[in-house]
């Protein structure tokens, strides 16, 4: 899920290896997945060359939020489901950087009232 569409397979392959040596560092090889592929998933570029953090947690979010939709996607091979916008919902992430302000804002005024 690249919102600058570039293709991360090198990317993907140090993830999967970094995984997997951070489950054998903790002696929890047999709970690793195996991981038959990865892919690239096509999701709405955004607008700019600087909000790159902003849509990564935003499509991270709509992915949890609609995993089994984009799962079952996958496994029939459903491109045209896979690029749904009602599943990525780009016309939320515009508006992240005003939303993810305003939780600093309130998380820094509980921080400060609890001191």
């Amino acid at each position: 899920m690249d919102s600058l569409g570039c293709n991360r397979h090198s990317t993907r392959t140090q993830v999967i290896e970094w995984l997997r040596a951070d489950f054998a560092k903790r002696n929890l090889e047999g709970a690793f997945p195996r991981i038959h592929r990865s892919v690239s998933i096509k999701v709405p570029q955004q607008p700019n060359s600087c909000d790159c953090g902003l849509y990564t947690i935003h499509y991270i979010d709509r992915f949890v939020r609609n995993h089994s939709k984009i799962l079952q996607a996958l496994k029939e091979n459903d491109v045209e489901a896979l690029g749904a916008k009602s599943i990525w919902r780009p016309d939320l992430a515009k508006n992240a950087r005003e939303d993810f302000a305003i939780h600093v804002r309130r998380f820094a005024r509980l921080y400060l009232s609890s001191k």
